[in-house]
């Protein structure tokens, strides 16, 4: 599995290119009227949602952790300031798709968000999704359909891909939704879920 480092210095330069075509496009976005605010003379100020997800954004993270760094950088190349509003995911996507922020970042590619907002094909950065169980609850699998017993909790607001969906319509009651990742790590110790 490919993973990147948090650092700008690991990102091949092909990336940041990449990702300000993809930044460029959002901006230019008929759909999204980007701000026009003017921080000062020259600089535009761009308003983005995001949520909460260490290492890769993160309001209290250094740079608002480190794909909100290549953001910024990008757009600071071209002269734009980005404020981050860090908000829970599927609040921000509304408030994205309502016009109260200019854009939001780290969404999935999925035909919901690429209906209504600019999906780049490249990847900002990549990321490995894991299952977390209780240690004594371990359990033999090597697909997707090997879980179909097991109880699985998932966040509401947040990009699956498409991963689940052939799971969820074939057995809709191994999954249970809640508001926060906290609530299904609770509902995990106390054996009302087998993964989160």
């Amino acid at each position: 599995m490919n993973t990147r480092r948090c650092s700008r210095a690991v990102l091949p330069v092909a990336a940041l290119v990449l990702v300000a075509v993809m930044l460029a496009a959002l901006v230019l976005l008929p759909q999204q009227a980007c701000a026009t605010n003017q921080a000062t003379a020259t600089q535009t100020v761009l308003r983005l949602a995001s949520g909460e997800w260490p290492p890769y954004t993160g309001e209290h993270l250094p740079g608002n952790g480190c794909d909100s760094q290549v953001v910024s950088a990008v757009f600071a190349e071209a002269g734009i300031e980005v404020h981050y509003t860090f908000l829970p995911w599927a609040r921000g996507m509304l408030l994205s798709k309502s016009g109260a922020v200019d854009g939001a970042i780290e969404w999935a590619d999925t035909p919901e968000h690429r209906a209504s907002h600019f999906i780049s094909s490249q990847p900002l950065s990549e990321q490995c999704f894991v299952f977390f169980h209780h240690r004594d609850g371990a359990f033999p699998w090597q697909q997707l359909e090997d879980l179909h017993q097991q109880r699985i909790g998932l966040t509401i607001g947040y990009a699956y891909s498409d991963v689940f969906k052939p799971l969820q319509s074939k057995y809709p009651a191994m999954f249970s939704e809640a508001a926060s990742d906290l609530l299904n790590f609770k509902k995990l110790l106390h054996r009302r879920l087998d993964l989160v």
